[in-house]
């Protein structure tokens, strides 16, 4: 039997009163409306069906009904976990915290949609309950759950042992009793059978008593050693606590893609008719207020009745495929906008001048293999030309009269040398313009002589256009695109996050963001702990970085570092904390991402995980989708900018390959940002697998950061 309209209208006005007030009650306000409406459906008044039980019976209902995936289905299977909360607070009357409330929102609003309950208007103001418990501000103090786990994590350096350990102990002996208690039942009920009967079976009876003696004493056995693993119980316990919010994707993008007092400050001050450039260090939201100011334009230009001609653009496919998955769950578009890479980007506007042009990424290679002379090898060349002189558009006044500081380049050149490099740039170009061939860092400057020579026609002129990542790309490919825009550059991005090449190109650019740059100083992304474990680490190489002044609002639990002697340890350990988040915290698949230094790391990693069931999904394939569900998330850790995730396993296992145009100090400059880009990905869980010995001294850093931590 459905509840009618009236009636269901009439307990959400209810719950309406009760926003703002307090969690617990709400929360617990919430699981009572959930569990009042099952028994009404299912004309159920007995108690002796439970809450578990009717949620168990709506899922199968749902399930089997529905035509295609459900996303609502995991926070429901949620449910049964976080009532474990409410009850705390019907029979301890225990606090909850806003986080709490923000849960059993979005647990009301999948329940109402699931079970066809209440009015569009009235669900719409179910949504909007998020903004009555929103709490972005930073916190004084760690909270109670993080202090619980502070003592837990004492206690692992005390006695010299890993919870993780313990966790697939604690599994094993929880499953053992399931067996031993099952076995006993079965005992029970045949020997009350047998002793029933009027047929005389003495040996069989004494037998089965027998049994069930040796069965209740490794039952007594097994619920000891079950109490000396309590540490390992009340671990998986505070976990559950502190990431119910981030266990399934759907519910914690809800919240997430929610801007904040301080990135909705800065979208205001978008006005669109100048460039603007968006700073931030990691997880503050940078691209969700680009993504935003993008959609601003959208509405601008329907509005006025023009039509829309913007671009999202950014550095690789993988986010290009993120963003277009970001904005694909934002309510905001009703067209879909032009999401893609600056390269493809460039060089579609190229070949509608010349379409024959082709790419190559070997080109500027085998041109200078020719032009090799001692002291100057062909790789050395094609290093300069392309990582410096035409990636960064460098003239020849500034480079041979003007003796520009070549940032992080490797050999040291003086004016003759320069002279004669700049002679071969001049032929490789020619060459690359007799063939129609060229590599990619030549097509924005080719793009940009092309536009000055024969003009620029109105269709190939975006309105404007938003650029993601921006601290990754050259001068050149910049300055072509601030000519395509015919209204303002949009830009976000952080030289402390660039890991394709050393500092930023902005000031070189030509773009005007003077008075137009504003920062982002509210990391929302990652946890409390995770965020001060980042900064710990950037300030191993910068004491005054500036990015210590971003605050976190978020606890969570502590980054965990596993240490390994050899391949095959590393694999055991990596699978078992695959098998924690999933089995023991019910993380979804795709919420936990394996982070590795290349994909030469994947093999090892698949048939590890594959002889434990697991599926992965590598992010770097042209058929992965971030909409597609069921399959650990794999990556590089270059891949993995601009992504997050709930669960990050960094593997290091081995040093990412470094840039051979580069010194060792900016390589090391480079590897120090690419392994915090990478730690920053985690919204709640960082686990980082390191050899026990290793030289290499960002690692080094890593562990000293982990020890002060949790010291």
């Amino acid at each position: 039997m459905r509840p009618d309209l009236e009636f269901v209208d009439s307990q959400l006005t209810r719950l309406e009163a009760l926003q703002g007030t307090d969690p617990a009650i709400f929360a617990l306000a919430v699981h009572a409306f959930i569990e009042g409406t099952l028994r009404l459906r299912y004309d159920l008044s007995t108690i002796e069906i439970g809450f578990n039980e009717l949620v168990s019976q709506f899922i199968e209902e749902c399930i089997h009904d529905a035509q295609s995936y459900i996303p609502e289905i995991a926070t429901m299977k949620e449910l049964k976990h976080t009532h474990i909360e409410t009850n705390e607070v019907r029979h301890r009357f225990s606090p909850a915290g806003n986080s709490t409330a923000q849960v059993a929102t979005c647990e009301l609003e999948c329940f109402c949609k699931l079970a066809e309950l209440g009015t569009t208007e009235r669900l719409s103001r179910i949504r909007q309950y998020l903004d009555a418990w929103d709490q972005r501000i930073p916190l004084g103090s760690l909270c109670q759950e993080f202090d619980r786990m502070k003592t837990l994590y004492a206690y692992e350096k005390k006695t010299n042992l890993l919870l993780a350990s313990q966790v697939e102990e604690l599994t094993k002996s929880k499953q053992a009793l399931w067996e031993l208690t099952t076995t006993l039942k079965t005992n029970e009920a045949e020997l009350a059978r047998l002793e029933q009967s009027n047929v005389l079976r003495t040996k069989k009876i004494e037998k089965l008593r027998t049994e069930r003696f040796e069965t209740q004493t490794h039952i007594k056995e097994m619920q000891e050693k079950l109490k000396d693993l309590r540490k390992a119980q009340e671990y998986v316990d505070t976990m559950r606590r502190m990431t119910v919010f981030t266990r399934t994707r759907g519910s914690y993008e809800k919240l997430m893609l929610r801007l904040t007092a301080e990135q909705a400050s800065i979208l205001d001050q978008i006005h669109l008719d100048g460039d603007f450039l968006i700073r931030g260090s990691a997880g503050t939201g940078k691209s969700l207020v680009l993504i935003k100011a993008m959609e601003k334009a959208m509405l601008k230009h329907r509005e006025d009745k023009k039509s829309t001609k913007v671009a999202l653009l950014t550095f690789t496919n993988t986010l290009v495929k993120f963003n277009r998955y970001m904005v694909s769950i934002l309510s905001g578009f009703e067209e879909k906008p032009q999401i893609t890479t600056v390269d493809a980007f460039l060089l579609e506007r190229l070949q509608q001048y010349s379409p024959c042009c082709t790419p190559s990424t070997e080109i500027l290679k085998a041109l200078c293999q020719s032009h090799a002379y001692e002291g100057m090898s062909a790789e050395d060349l094609e290093k300069e030309i392309d990582c410096f002189l035409l990636k960064q558009d460098v003239s020849y006044q500034e480079y041979v009269e003007q003796l520009i500081h070549r940032t992080g380049m490797k050999k040291p050149l003086k004016r003759a040398q320069r002279q004669r490099v700049w002679e071969v740039r001049d032929g490789v170009v020619q060459s690359m313009e007799e063939q129609n061939i060229f590599c990619f860092t030549y097509i924005p400057l080719l793009l940009q002589k092309m536009v000055l020579e024969r003009g620029i026609e109105e269709s190939q002129q975006y309105d404007q256009l938003f650029i993601d990542e921006a601290q990754d790309l050259g001068a050149g490919a910049l300055r072509a695109l601030k000519q395509l825009s015919r209204g303002c550059v949009v830009l976000c991005g952080d030289e402390k996050q660039s890991i394709y090449q050393v500092g930023s190109s902005f000031a070189r650019s030509g773009l005007d963001v003077v008075g137009r740059a504003k920062v982002l100083r509210t990391n929302f992304r990652n946890s409390v702990q995770i965020h001060s474990f980042a900064q710990a680490f950037r300030l191993k190489d910068e004491p005054t970085s500036p990015h210590a002044m971003a605050l976190a609002f978020r606890d969570g639990p502590m980054p965990e570092l596993f240490r390994f002697t050899n391949k095959k340890e590393q694999m055991h350990l990596l699978a078992e904390r695959v098998s924690f988040f999933t089995s023991l915290l019910e993380y979804e698949a795709e919420n936990i991402c394996i982070l590795t230094p290349s994909k030469g790391d994947f093999p090892a990693i698949e048939e590890a995980l594959a002889k434990e069931g697991r599926r992965v999904s590598e992010v770097l394939d042209k058929d992965f989708r971030f909409e597609d569900r069921g399959a650990i998330r794999l990556s590089t850790m270059h891949s993995a900018k601009g992504l997050d995730f709930p669960v990050v396993l960094l593997c290091l296992g081995s040093e990412p390959r470094q840039q051979s145009q580069y010194d060792a100090k900016a390589n090391e400059q480079i590897l120090r940002n690419l392994i915090y880009v990478s730690i920053t990905r985690a919204l709640d869980h960082l686990n980082l697998f390191i050899p026990a010995k290793s030289e290499i001294q960002a690692f080094n850093d890593l562990i000293a950061c982990f020890e002060h931590s949790c010291s």
